[in-house]
């Protein structure tokens, strides 16, 4: 097991309770029909996606969805159906990394990239993506290929899709990252999760030994050590309201 990097000590103590995002937004839990909708962003520049780069991508994608299946039959969910569409669309010109890793100004950017998908704005997209399945659930991710920090814009717990569109993923890991490439896919997942309700562990001080393999807190040497603990798995819509050390702010 390893602590995701100096910055995560560092945010360590900034919380003492858990702030619950069970059951919002437009991925409400992490059950039944799921669908991702997974965009490279190229900018021809920083941020090159080759065919070849997509493959491993999506290696590390396939991955992570049977790291959830396996993670979901310890609280016996069986029923998860994932289905991943794939697109690349080139940043608006005039658009460079450092909009990337802010997430204000990304979110001044998205529709331009709806739009550039040949959508005419989020709504749309969400809407076909889910397909004839309106009650399916849909988690979009951004990947731009380049060393950042990645995070996710979550909505607030008790919110709805019409209250909270704007939820998504935003990844900036390079896949040609030879020291941390064994950390994608864990990135992947911890990030997603957000999406369904899960939030961070490493930032609350009492959490330091509770739930210490659970991908919300720390990564470990391979994503096949991590665990997906009761607090997270209550979050995500899996498991009844766990005893914790700390307060849960629903």
């Amino acid at each position: 097991m390893v602590r995701r990097d100096r910055r995560y000590a560092r945010e360590r103590q900034l919380r003492t309770s858990y702030i619950s995002g069970r059951n919002a937004g437009l991925s409400q839990s992490l059950t039944n029909d799921i669908h991702i909708a997974y965009i490279y962003i190229d900018d021809n520049r920083s941020s090159k996606w080759s065919g070849k780069q997509r493959i491993k991508n999506q290696v590390s994608v396939d991955k992570v969805l049977d790291w959830y299946k396996q993670q979901a039959n310890h609280y016996a969910i069986n029923e998860l159906d994932f289905k991943v569409r794939y697109f690349v669309v080139n940043s608006p010109k005039g658009v460079g990394k450092e909009w990337l890793r802010d997430p204000a100004a990304f979110r001044q950017i998205l529709n331009n990239l709806f739009k550039r998908l040949s959508f005419r704005g989020i709504g749309e997209f969400i809407e076909d993506i889910k397909g004839e399945n309106k009650n399916s659930q849909v988690a979009i991710v951004f990947h731009s290929n380049y060393d950042g920090r990645s995070f996710a814009m979550s909505c607030p717990a008790g919110s709805r899709l019409y209250q909270c569109q704007y939820e998504y993923v935003m990844l900036t890991e390079n896949i040609n990252n030879t020291r941390l490439g064994w950390a994608l896919p864990q990135v992947q997942a911890h990030e997603v999760l957000h999406l369904f309700g899960a939030k961070d562990l490493y930032n609350i001080a009492e959490s330091k030994d509770y739930a210490v393999t659970d991908i919300m807190n720390y990564y470990s040497r391979d994503i096949k050590y991590a665990t997906i603990d009761p607090i997270s798995a209550w979050a995500i819509g899996w498991h009844k309201q766990p005893s914790t050390p700390f307060n849960i702010e629903k």
